[in-house]
C-alpha cells in the first residue's frame, strides 16, 4: 500500500508541474500592457514596448541618444572597416 501512495503522490506533483504558465510578454509603458508580438524588440532602455510605444519620445526613454558614442559601438560591435577577400574565379 505504501508504493501506490507514493506512487499517486509523485503522479499529483508531476500534474502541478504541468500546470505552471508562462506569463505572456507585455508592453511596459503603463497605460497599454498589450501582449507582445514576436516582431516586438526591446528598446536601448532595456524595456519592451508594443509597436504604438516604441519610439523613445512615445514612451519618454531614458536612454541618453545624444551621449550615445557611435565609434565606439561600431568597435564594440566588430561592424565594418574590413578588408574584403579575393573572389576566387571558378
Amino acid at each position: 500500500m505504501d508504493n501506490k501512495q507514493q506512487g499517486k503522490t509523485r503522479l499529483k506533483d508531476a500534474r502541478k508541474k504541468k500546470k505552471k504558465k508562462k506569463k505572456k510578454r507585455r508592453c511596459a509603458h503603463a497605460a497599454c500592457r498589450k501582449k507582445l508580438l514576436l516582431t516586438d524588440t526591446a528598446c536601448r532602455c532595456g524595456e519592451t514596448y508594443c509597436s504604438a510605444h516604441r519610439l523613445p519620445e512615445v514612451h519618454v526613454c531614458p536612454f541618453d541618444y545624444k551621449a550615445f558614442d557611435k565609434g565606439q559601438f561600431i568597435a564594440a560591435a566588430g561592424l565594418g572597416g574590413g578588408v574584403p577577400g579575393k573572389l576566387v574565379t571558378i
